[in-house]
């Protein structure tokens, strides 16, 4: 659906009222250990945009989520407490929530003091929430309108979802179809818990919701079987066998260092999701310890393959990656596109490996393909396809420059008219400038230009008149990290 302009109310509907939601449980998320969560920053955009997504607050699941048989208690807040004749164990609410299919069993219980304790079943994993009383509320108001029709017949990729109030003496099982209380749910648990792979997983991608999107995931497992579901379904895909969507994921996988990632490839975007890549290439832990300076990836605590949290994967991503990235995006946007509302066009595509703006409006991308695109001022795009000898003598020399910084700080603050973007073996590397290019950077850049005029056929002295404030504008500063 993305590119459509008609939104339809339903998804309106949805998105407004899963932000209710996603507010009640992004402080439960925040308080569940200290682990760094990078806030999501309004948008860097070019001169001329008028859409602002609004903000969307980051879930990060807790450090836990992976323990087998741990319990995270989180630390209270001040609050009025019943008085002393009340029971403050009294079981308030419980829900639980499965899909057979994908071995997905977890539950809430909360009680009369706001003690909120979620648990996946499955793995063991538990949290306890403190002084979750509005949560309660919100679920003793919202179960008992729930129309939970019987579940069809050996449905095992069917929403299982039971509930009881004790204190009402209501309880009452079957389908889950509300989409909004589905949503609510995953958000919720995996807010928690952390997301949920099948058993055997190799590869498994899950994004939390933003803006545009709710929240979806994919799983590949050791037997070839490819799961693809929305938070949003009451009855998950069929799975298909690897071979039918363009060959074998694990193969890629089997040719990722693994243990040489680093636990976080993150830069502030706007409206974008939260997003877990895990990693287990062959069920026994990798023994390689990384490139020196590269912080491994987060190993789960039973040994079984790596964790990498991802942020607005165009500006974050490294490299080594990209490719591998690229194909589970394209798993899962056809998917996507159907549940979702139009996104803005991205800043780059996720492919880029070099960006080039120049203060005269002109612009140079160079993509993982070896395709050139070449924005003139008047806005007319030129393309061509490069070796794949020239890709490399245009994007090495200025990886290997003192010109370039990591990140993307400086661009995303958008302050100098001209900027230049590469990315690396570790994430993306950065030049901006306003009078001149740092001296380093001279020759490749005369590279770039040269480029440029063979695809515009126009020359820099040439262009346009620049623009007073250049081309690029910033609402907000765009921070990466790599972090242990």
């Amino acid at each position: 659906m993305k590119g459509s302009d008609v939104v339809s109310r339903d998804n309106l509907r949805l998105i407004s009222l899963l932000l209710v939601f996603l507010l009640l449980g992004v402080g439960c998320a925040q308080e569940a250990e200290e682990i760094p969560t990078p806030a999501v920053a309004p948008e860097t955009q070019r001169a001329g945009a008028t859409e602002t997504p609004f903000v969307l607050p980051t879930l990060y699941p807790t450090e836990t989520r992976r323990a087998r048989q741990t319990v995270a208690t989180f630390a209270p807040m001040a609050t009025n407490t019943p008085g002393p004749t009340v029971d403050l164990e009294q079981k308030l609410v419980e829900f639980r929530y499965t899909i057979p299919a994908l071995n997905l069993d977890r539950r809430l219980e909360g009680n009369v003091s706001g003690t909120v304790t979620v648990v996946d079943e499955t793995t063991g994993i538990a949290a306890i929430l403190r002084n979750r009383g509005g949560v309660l509320l919100e679920l003793q108001q919202a179960l008992p309108a729930l129309d939970l029709a019987a579940v069809p017949e050996d449905c095992d990729r069917c929403v299982h979802f039971s509930y009881s109030l004790p204190l009402e003496g209501l309880e009452e099982e079957g389908w889950l179809q509300d989409p909004v209380i589905l949503a609510s749910v995953d958000n919720f648990l995996t807010a928690n818990l952390g997301p949920h792979f099948p058993e055997g997983t190799v590869v498994g991608l899950y994004r939390s919701a933003s803006p545009y999107e709710v929240a979806h995931g994919l799983a590949l497992t050791d037997e070839g079987t490819l799961w693809r579901w929305l938070a949003t379904s009451s009855e998950i895909a069929e799975p298909v066998a690897a071979a039918s969507v363009n060959g074998d994921l694990r193969a890629q996988v089997q040719d990722l260092a693994v243990n040489s990632l680093a636990e976080e490839y993150v830069v502030t975007c706007p409206g974008t999701p939260v997003e877990q890549l895990y990693l287990n290439p062959g069920g026994d832990a990798d023994t390689d310890t990384g490139d020196e300076g590269t912080p491994p990836a987060a190993q789960r605590p039973d040994g079984e393959g790596v964790e990498v949290t991802i942020v607005c994967p165009a500006f974050s991503l490294p490299t080594r990656l990209l490719s591998f990235y690229s194909r589970l995006d394209g798993l899962l946007a056809s998917m996507v596109d159907e549940a979702g509302i139009p996104a803005p066009p991205p800043e780059i595509p996720l492919e880029t490996l070099l960006a080039y703006d120049r203060e005269d409006g002109a612009r140079l991308l160079l993509l993982q393909s070896g395709e050139a695109q070449a924005l003139a001022p008047d806005g007319e795009v030129y393309t061509r396809t490069l070796a794949l000898g020239e890709v490399i003598s245009l994007t090495a020399s200025l990886l290997d420059s003192e010109g370039m910084q990591p990140g993307v700080e400086a661009y995303g603050e958008g302050v100098a008219p001209n900027s230049l973007l590469v990315r690396g073996p570790e994430g993306m590397m950065e030049a901006v400038w306003a009078d001149g290019p740092p001296e380093p950077l001279e020759e490749p850049l005369d590279q770039l230009d040269q480029l440029l005029v063979e695809l515009t056929g126009i020359e820099p002295a040439t262009v346009g008149t620049p623009a007073a404030t250049g081309t690029i504008t910033a609402t907000a500063t765009m921070t990466s990290t790599v972090t242990p």
